[in-house]
């Protein structure tokens, strides 16, 4: 029998300052949802007696964290002074590392990005270049920390395959083909001076929607499919991101949707991956063009994805067909996913997006076909392309840690 003295235990504890903590972070949360809402409102919501509502705004107010914004129409019809997060004050950076680009931007509380933004191309991210690319997320954060000095934290957004709980990203270590992990936050956070915080690229964009599309509502479980070069997801329920003790269990690209079919990047065979990706798309473009001779898609050197969506919408009868293919294996991998996670909303984003109606229809066909009648089919919307979902989730990211932390992010010094 293992001696509790011994047994390792998890340090669920609170201390007073803890409580204190958690209490800050769930009004700020709260007046992050309810702009203008007031000191009663948030006694009822948050279950916190006036008396300490009134202590933590107190502080909040002093600190600048929170400001009043004049009168508002309380409960039972009497009036009170309506409170809001002080969104000018401080900002956050948000980081997307893509295997051959990264973006970065500063953005406000609200998830507003400023006209600082920086983008470039990056040699396909791999073991031997991975230190140079921290190196340059370093150089840049330090340039937009000189012009933003209310920055407060750093979210990044990274490829897959994650291992959350050691923040690495699996790279090729060599040519040939072997990985190994990469621990991006340990080699960032040596070189940044800011609270760092990373996760997934899918997960972010699940979080970029929530927060800012559907205003964190609580209530909302929404699976989110980053579908570009390749296939990521995320999904956020009651407010919390799902993961596995990895951060591997939204891997969604990776799941099967045809037993035995073709080979994935990932050495398994039949996964969404190598069906629904834009890269799956455009290497079945180039199996089936040699039956298609009339296809606008005929006689160019390489057909990529851009190309399939422009015939597709002069209606070419290939570039339609393998827009809606890749819906119909989206679609099926849904009907599976439906069950499990039982999601209001699925939002599918990056380049795939741009497979419009047609790729609807692909799925829902597939749900049709596919899905028990005992589960409520969710709502399916198509992320704007131009809308840098992943982006705005590292953002996100950021911007959670701070409220996570306010007593040390956001009202440094007070007691």
């Amino acid at each position: 029998m293992t001696d509790w003295k011994t047994r390792r235990v998890d340090k669920n504890g609170k201390n007073l300052d803890d409580l204190q903590d958690l209490n800050r972070s769930s009004i700020i949360r709260h007046l992050a949802m309810y702009e203008g809402c007031s000191r009663v409102e948030l006694a009822k919501s948050t279950g916190l007696k006036q008396a300490s509502i009134t202590k933590i705004i107190r502080a909040l107010l002093e600190n600048g964290v929170v400001v009043e914004t004049g009168f508002t129409e309380g409960l039972k019809g009497r009036r009170s002074i309506g409170l809001s997060l002080n969104y000018s004050k401080y900002q956050v950076i948000g980081v997307k590392v893509a295997w051959e680009r990264l973006s970065m931007g500063v953005f406000d509380l609200r998830g507003r990005i400023s006209d600082d933004v920086h983008s470039c191309s990056l040699e396909h991210l791999a073991l031997p270049n991975a230190e140079n690319v921290v190196a340059l997320i370093a150089q840049n954060i330090e340039k937009l920390t000189s012009a933003h000095p209310g920055v407060i934290a750093v979210g990044v957004a990274v490829p897959g395959p994650f291992h959350r709980g050691e923040g690495a990203v699996y790279l090729t270590a060599d040519g040939c083909g072997s990985r190994v992990y990469f621990p991006f936050l340990e080699q960032i956070r040596a070189r940044v001076a800011l609270p760092v915080v990373i996760d997934h690229d899918a997960i972010a964009g699940a979080l970029g929607y929530w927060w800012f599309r559907t205003n964190c509502d609580a209530r909302m479980a929404l699976l989110y499919l980053l579908a570009s070069e390749g296939i990521g997801g995320g999904v956020v329920s009651k407010g919390q991101v799902i993961t596995g003790q990895r951060g591997h269990s939204a891997e969604m690209g990776h799941m099967i949707v045809e037993f035995g079919g073709r080979k994935c990047v990932c050495g398994g065979r039949g996964c969404l991956d190598a069906y629904a990706s834009s890269i799956a798309v455009e290497k079945h473009a180039r199996r089936l063009l040699p039956e298609h001779p009339g296809s606008r898609l005929a006689g160019k050197r390489r057909v990529g994805i851009a190309d399939i969506f422009s015939a597709m919408r002069r209606g070419d009868e290939l570039a339609s067909r393998l827009v809606r293919d890749a819906g119909v294996h989206m679609g099926q991998g849904f009907a599976s996913l439906i069950p499990i996670f039982d999601p209001d909303l699925i939002v599918i984003g990056d380049l795939m997006a741009f497979g419009g109606d047609v790729l609807l229809a692909g799925i829902n066909d597939a749900l049709e076909r596919s899905l028990s009648r005992f589960y409520k089919k969710p709502r399916i919307v198509l992320a704007d392309p131009g809308d840098d979902l992943v982006l705005l989730g590292s953002a996100a990211i950021a911007i959670d840690h701070a409220y996570n932390r306010p007593t040390e992010l956001l009202m440094p010094g007070a007691s």
